[in-house]
C-alpha cells in the first residue's frame, strides 16, 4: 500500500505538473518539466529507499545503466538507492529468527545490534554456548519471497509513467529476466552450496577467505557461516597500508574478477563494499575476505564468450571484433549509423585503458591524461578517474538513442565491473592491469588444456 500510495501521487502528480507548464514557451516547457520531473521521481525514490526488499534492490542494480538508458531524472533518482540500508530492530527480527531456528535457537547467544544490514537481509554475530565459537547469520527478512511479485509490480507502475513507450517496453523484458535473479538470491540451501565450492575452489590460495557453513544453525531463512575477522575496504587501516600492500590487494580482486570470466565462467556479481573486508596480516600476507555468494552466477553461454570476446577486442584495440561482440550481445543494433557505432566502441576501447595504457602512450602521446600514470609508469586507478570519463564521453554522444537495453546478465556483469573498479580506486593502488590480464588468460590456457586431457 506504501509504494502504490506512492507511486499514485508520483503520476498524478507528473500529470499536474504536465498541465500547469503548457503556458509556458517550448524550451522552458521542456527545462521546468525536467524539474518537475525530478522533484516526482526524487520523492519516489525516497520512498521506496524506506522500506525493505528485493524492490530497493533491483532499484540499486538499475542504478548501473540508468544515466544511458533511462530519463535523467529518474537515473539520478535511482543513484539514491546505492546507500547503505538501515536494519531492521532487533524487536522485528527476533522472533523471525526464534521460528527460523526451532531448538537450535537456545544453542546460541545471538547479538542484538546487527553487524551489518542489505535490502533483503542483515547479520548478526552469534557465540555458540557449547564451545564459543563465534558464527554469523544471514537472516532474510520476514515474508520477502512473498513480497517479490508485488515488489515488481509496484516497481513497474511507479517508475512506467516517466517512461516512453519504447523504455517501458525495454524494462518490462529486463523486470521477467530479473525476477529470476532475485529468487535465487532468496535461496539460502543454494548459497550454502556455493560457499562450499568456492571455499574448495580458493582453498590453496592464502590471499582470500570464503567463510565454511555452519551447517547445524541454517535454515531456509538463515544462513550460518563462520565469522571472519576483517576490515571494511575504505577503513583507515587499509589506507595506511604501504603503497605496496595497497597494489597487492587490488591485484588479488583483479585477478578474481578475471578468473570469473576466463576461467571459472561463473562470477559473484554484487560489488557492494560490505560483501567483502580486508584482514591485514602481520607478515604482510593480507587477505581479502569474500562474504556474500547469493549473488553468484554462472555466465550465460551465450553471453560468455562475446563478454571475452569484447575484453580482449579492446584489450588488442581490434575496433571490428569489438563491434561484432557488440552486435552479438545485443549493446547495439547493427542498423545504426556508423558514427554512432565509432563512437560506441570508442567508449569501450577507453574502458580498458588500464590494461594498455602503455601500448597507447607509445602509439600516440599523449592519448592518455597525465595524472593517470605515476613516474615509474604505472597506472593511477584513483587519479585517472576513468569511468567518470568516459561516461560523460557516451553521454555527448547520440549513444544513448541507439544503445539497446541490456539484459540482467549483462547488467549485473556491468555492475561488478563498475565495482571492482571502484574497490581498486579506493585503495589508490597504481599497477599495470595488463600484467594481470595476461597472467589469467596464460592460467586460462592451460586450464583449458588439462580440462581437454581429462
Amino acid at each position: 500500500m506504501h509504494l502504490a500510495s506512492a507511486g499514485m501521487r508520483a503520476g498524478a502528480g507528473w500529470a499536474g505538473d504536465q498541465i500547469r507548464t503548457l503556458g509556458l514557451s517550448k524550451e522552458n516547457r521542456k527545462l521546468e518539466r525536467e524539474r518537475l520531473m525530478q522533484l516526482q521521481m526524487d520523492s519516489w525514490i525516497n520512498e521506496i529507499g524506506q522500506l525493505k526488499g528485493s524492490i530497493v534492490k533491483i532499484g540499486q542494480i538499475l542504478a548501473t545503466y540508468a544515466d544511458y538508458c533511462l530519463p535523467a531524472p529518474l537515473a539520478s533518482a535511482l543513484h539514491q538507492l546505492e546507500a547503505d540500508t538501515e536494519p531492521l530492530a532487533w524487536s522485528a527480527i527476533a522472533p523471525h529468527i526464534m521460528h527460523s531456528m526451532h531448538e537450535h535457537r537456545q544453542e546460541l547467544i545471538i547479538d542484538h545490534a546487527p553487524l551489518a544490514a542489505a535490502s533483503i537481509s542483515q547479520v548478526h554475530t552469534a557465540t555458540v554456548r557449547a564451545d564459543s565459537r563465534v558464527v554469523c547469520l544471514k537472516i532474510l527478512y520476514p515474508g520477502i519471497r512473498e513480497t517479490l511479485d508485488s515488489d515488481l509490480s509496484m516497481l513497474a507502475i511507479g517508475i512506467g509513467w516517466s517512461l516512453t513507450k519504447k523504455e517501458q517496453e525495454r524494462f518490462s523484458q529486463w523486470i521477467v529476466t530479473i525476477r529470476e535473479v532475485m529468487a535465487q538470491e532468496f535461496n539460502l540451501q543454494q548459497e550454502a552450496d556455493t560457499l562450499n565450492k568456492w571455499g574448495k575452489r580458493l582453498a590453496g590460495d592464502f590471499r582470500y577467505v570464503v567463510p565454511a557453513v555452519e551447517d547445524e544453525f541454517c535454515s531456509k531463512d538463515i544462513l550460518a557461516m563462520s565469522f571472519e575477522r576483517g576490515v571494511a575496504p575504505h577503513d583507515c587501516t587499509v589506507k595506511k597500508l604501504p603503497q605496496e600492500r595497497r597494489n597487492a590487494i587490488a591485484i588479488n580482486m583483479l585477478e578474481l574478477f578475471f578468473r570469473e570470466i576466463f576461467i571459472w565462467g561463473e562470477m559473484q556479481t554484487d560489488p557492494h563494499p560490505g560483501n567483502y573486508r580486508i584482514r591485514i596480516d602481520i607478515k604482510e600476507e593480507d587477505k581479502i575476505v569474500l562474504l556474500d555468494f547469493g549473488s553468484v552466477r554462472k555466465i550465460n553461454a551465450d553471453l560468455l564468450q562475446p563478454l571475452r570476446d569484447m575484453i580482449l577486442s579492446a584489450y588488442h584495440s581490434d575496433r571490428a571484433s569489438l563491434l561484432e561482440a557488440v552486435f552479438i550481445v545485443g549493446l547495439l543494433d547493427r542498423s545504426a549509423p556508423i558514427p554512432v557505432q565509432y563512437a560506441f566502441t570508442d567508449v569501450l576501447l577507453g574502458l580498458v585503458e588500464p590494461l594498455n595504457y602503455k601500448t597507447k602512450i607509445a602509439e600516440s602521446p599523449g592519448s592518455v591524461p597525465a595524472n593517470a600514470i605515476d613516474s615509474q609508469l604505472n597506472y593511477c586507478w584513483a587519479a585517472a578517474n576513468l569511468p567518470k570519463r568516459m561516461g560523460k564521453k557516451a553521454v555527448k554522444s547520440a549513444i544513448s538513442q541507439y544503445f539497446s537495453f541490456p539484459n540482467a546478465d549483462f547488467l549485473l556483469l556491468s555492475r561488478k565491473l563498475a565495482g571492482v573498479y571502484a574497490f581498486i580506486a579506493a585503495l589508490d593502488a597504481k599497477f599495470d592491469a595488463g600484467v594481470v590480464l595476461e597472467k589469467i588468460l596464460l592460467e586460462a590456457s592451460e586450464y583449458t588444456t588439462s580440462h581437454h586431457h581429462l
